[in-house]
């Protein structure tokens, strides 16, 4: 049998009900980036609902390896220079799972990245993509 991660984490607040909704949204991963010995990896967001809402949160994540066994990797909120501590031939991630906002239903997303178990992940707050003209 094998353990991963829960598929909801826990929350120290109730969600506003103008949040969004994980069944009015798309999530998805974006191609993944390194330099300097870190990992980086984009998750989109897609409002596929019919009328606009809120999100004014950080996402929820966390990690399964490729055999589907949870990692303990820490979340520390707030931007960085690459996000994750890269550990060449140490344990892959498999999976990835991402809430809107912590007590949220997470999305499972495969995922191919190496990452340190034991390590830290820094996770920045959903915005709006930046304008490209």
């Amino acid at each position: 049998m094998v353990y991963g991660s829960p598929m909801a984490g826990p929350s120290l607040q109730a969600p506003d009900p103008a949040w969004c909704r994980g069944e009015h949204v798309t999530v998805s991963l974006g191609e993944p980036d390194a330099a300097t010995g870190h990992r980086g990896m984009p998750v989109r967001l897609v409002n596929t609902g019919g009328s606009p809402c809120v999100l004014n949160s950080y996402p929820d994540v966390a990690f399964n390896d490729t055999a589907g066994w949870a990692m303990e990797v820490l979340l520390v909120r707030g931007g960085s220079f690459m996000n994750a501590m890269a550990g060449a031939g140490d344990t892959r991630v498999g999976t990835v799972l991402v809430a809107l906002f912590p007590g949220a239903v997470r999305s499972s997303l495969a995922m191919d990245l190496d990452m340190v178990n034991g390590g830290y992940v820094a996770v920045t707050a959903w915005s709006l993509p930046k304008s490209s003209g």
